[in-house]
């Protein structure tokens, strides 16, 4: 869900002067169903009009594929434009200071299916052995977990800590996020699937894991 942010000239300004200062990572979902990440450079004026220089991340076939950019400042949501690029080079995308900047709100209970690949590697409190298990589908309010844990579980087990590897749609990127506090609500025998067990969880978040939990979800598995 996209809401506006700000259509305010100067508090846009201001806010990706200092998103630019911070070096920090910015993504471009594209229409072809993955993300790349890169930096914006500067702002460069050209002919009185404010433009956002990008280094044009490897990978990116046409830059007609560019449909917004996100971007993520510590204390603040996901914030993002839309955009497209006007002027380019072989290192270069040209794009113009945006006029309105939209929040982006994930719906807690929004299930995402992860790409194949995708892990949880966990705890059961005051257990030593650590559980390895396949991540089948993952929001902001909990996840499911497939696999043969080493240990038997119950439901109101707590579970961690328990580190998420999630696959992006780039088969080049694997992320990670860890969240320290989750319960198990629901055991179930996965028919067909050589004696696995499905494994419910419930987060209890942090706010510092639910602000990386949100990002990641959003930037690997929602584009």
């Amino acid at each position: 869900m996209r809401r506006t942010w700000s259509k305010d000239p100067k508090i846009i300004l201001e806010t990706l002067s200092t998103f630019i200062d911070t070096g920090l990572l910015v993504t471009l979902p594209l229409s072809s169903n993955y993300s790349l990440r890169t930096r914006i450079l500067r702002i460069h004026y050209y002919r009185k009009w404010p433009y956002l220089l990008i280094l044009r991340p490897n990978g990116l076939g046409s830059s007609q594929d560019v449909q917004s950019l996100l971007f993520k400042m510590q204390g603040f949501p996901i914030l993002g434009f839309t955009c497209c690029i006007e002027r380019e080079s072989k290192s270069i995308l040209a794009v113009r200071l945006p006029m309105k900047i939209f929040e982006l709100e994930l719906r807690k209970n929004a299930r995402v299916e992860p790409l194949q690949g995708s892990m949880a590697t966990f705890f059961i409190k005051n257990k030593s052995r650590v559980s390895i298990c396949n991540l089948e589908n993952i929001s902001m309010g909990g996840g499911k977990l497939v696999g043969r844990p080493t240990h038997h579980i119950k439901e109101k087990d707590i579970i961690g800590p328990c580190t998420f590897s999630l696959a992006g749609r780039n088969a080049l990127i694997l992320r990670e996020v860890t969240v320290n506090n989750s319960s198990v609500v629901r055991i179930a025998d996965e028919a067909g699937h050589s004696g696995q067990f499905g494994l419910g969880l419930n987060f209890d978040l942090s706010e510092d894991e639910r602000d990386q939990l949100q990002e990641h979800v959003h930037f690997l598995l929602s584009h």
